[in-house]
């Protein structure tokens, strides 16, 4: 009997020696798991300080092109302002001559009426013959002035005139070419500009793909770890009980097990055995299978659990696979399959159980093709979407194959690490 109670007690040090490990061994996942994230924060975070300072270089950029227009325009408008001073100063001057023929025509005028007041004075004294002869050659004298001085002024404004016009139009041919000059720039600048935004759009789809890759790959390890470390944990559980089992027949005999609830682990007492109870899912049955277009699963097909009460919807993930657990022995049960967005013809409609006794696998169901080349080109973008799946849909294929609970109506399952 002390030899047994001894066993017992060894027993029960190798099984806590056994979840001592385990714990550690959660621990230390959780560790790494909290480092890998720290690292992928950083990244991002770096990332992040990229994006902005490319960002602000490019608003630098901008302000240079709006100085360096703003600096033109000014240019401009200085241009226009010498040639409005220029046009003005050319019509003071021709003002300035006008005055300056008007006196001198008022002077010759004041000269003549001199004269002729002077040659009327000596007309008096000499003879009227002569006097008039005198009077008459300075008039003709001051008529051929005054004929003179007119057509140096109507020659000065003839050459004012074109002048005038050859410096309007030197002034709109300078316009032009500065207008087409800023156009050829402003059409240069705009396809830099486009050339940049689109490398930059480039370099930003390649960086966007390499961190959904890696976060892919992360999920996936995390997914691996996960189903590691259940199966490891289905194992020592399995062994425990065993254990235990074999332990509490040897200690009371087969038919005097005195049995428990307990929330975690086990307890052995000089008095009795607690052992933990079967969890209802332990014998719990499953049913699960794949749609398949081809050799390529379909991915958010509706798979229809139908009881007797309820009605429970589960979709295939994005390699078509659909698990259904937690179904109870000797029932009756009806599956049936819906397409999702788009409109396939499934084989076959629906499969029916009857007093379901054990696991079913490999309840396939199967897209049936209207022709090769709409089969062919259905494979092509299934192909396409399994590659392009992103994390959400790597965490949806976990939760539904395994049994955790998500938007999809999946029945929640606990697990403890």
């Amino acid at each position: 009997m002390e030899e047994k109670a001894k066993a017992a007690e060894e027993a029960k040090a190798k099984a806590e020696a056994e979840k001592q490990a385990k714990i550690e061994a959660a621990k230390a996942e959780q560790a790494r798991i909290k480092a890998e994230k720290e690292e992928a924060e950083r990244k991002a975070k770096e990332e992040k300080i990229r994006l902005k300072l490319e960002a602000e270089e490019a608003a630098r950029k901008a302000k240079e092109e709006k100085e360096r227009a703003a600096l033109e325009a000014k240019q401009k408008a200085e241009a226009e302002k010498q040639a409005k001073i220029k046009e003005a100063e050319e019509a003071k001057a021709k003002a300035e001559a006008e005055k300056k023929a008007k006196e001198e025509q008022a002077r010759l005028d004041a000269e003549i009426k001199k004269l002729e007041l002077e040659e009327k004075a000596k007309a008096a004294e000499e003879a009227k013959a002569k006097a008039e002869a005198e009077k008459q050659a300075k008039i003709e004298a001051a008529k051929a002035e005054q004929a003179r001085i007119k057509a140096e002024k109507e020659e000065s404004e003839r050459k004012a005139k074109e002048e005038k016009i050859r410096a309007k139009l030197e002034a709109e041919e300078a316009a032009r070419k500065a207008k087409e000059e800023k156009e050829r720039e402003i059409a240069e600048a705009k396809a830099k500009a486009e050339a940049e935004k689109k490398a930059k759009e480039e370099q930003a789809r390649l960086d966007a793909e390499k961190k959904k890759l890696e976060i892919e790959e992360k999920a996936e390890a995390e997914r691996q770890a996960k189903i590691r470390a259940e199966e490891a944990e289905k194992k020592s559980k399995a062994e425990k009980e065993d254990l235990l089992r074999k332990s509490k027949e040897e200690v009371f005999g087969k038919n005097k097990l005195k049995e428990s609830v307990a929330v975690k682990g086990y307890d052995i007492s000089e008095n009795e055995i607690n052992l933990e109870n079967k969890d209802s899912n332990d014998e719990s049955l499953y049913i699960e299978g794949r749609v398949l277009r081809g050799k390529f699963g379909v991915k958010g097909v509706q798979v229809r659990l139908i009881l007797e009460d309820e009605e429970k919807i589960f979709l295939t993930d994005k390699n078509g696979y659909y698990k259904i657990s937690e179904l109870e022995k000797n029932k009756n049960y009806l599956i049936t399959v819906l397409s999702g967005k788009e409109s396939l013809n499934l084989s076959p409609k629906s499969r029916t159980y009857k007093n379901l006794s054990t696991n079913m696998k490999k309840q396939n169901f199967y897209v049936i093709e209207k022709n090769d080349s709409e089969k062919e080109k259905k494979e092509k973008i299934e192909s396409n979407n399994s590659k392009n799946n992103n994390r959400k849909d790597d965490d949806q294929d976990w939760n539904s194959k395994y049994g955790f609970e998500n938007k999809d109506g999946v029945i929640h399952k606990d697990i403890h690490w």
